[in-house]
């Protein structure tokens, strides 16, 4: 996961990248319920994202939840790839 300043918002704003912001493994393995998960990922859109998006609802991320990836690392080079072609780099 790339440092939260900066990279937050363009990451938030992909296609793919609300379900990789919820999948990563440090929100992903975290005990946390779907509500708290909620509440953290939405702390860091509005402290590091500037807002990018809506708001985060516990059924949001309960529905993102039963559908895991296998390769966490190709969504996010995914993401990279679809940002760089709008001329953002995630790069760090």
């Amino acid at each position: 996961m790339p440092p939260f300043p900066g990279f937050l918002g363009p990451i938030a704003k992909a296609r793919n990248g609300r379900a990789y912001l919820v999948l990563v493994p440090g929100v992903a393995n975290a005990d946390l319920q779907d509500a708290d998960a909620a509440a953290v990922l939405n702390y860091a859109l509005r402290t590091w994202a500037n807002g990018a998006g809506a708001d985060f609802s516990p059924d949001e991320v309960k529905d993102i939840r039963k559908h895991p990836v296998q390769d966490i690392i190709g969504v996010r080079n995914g993401i990279a790839a679809e940002l760089k072609a709008q001329g953002v780099s995630i790069a760090y």
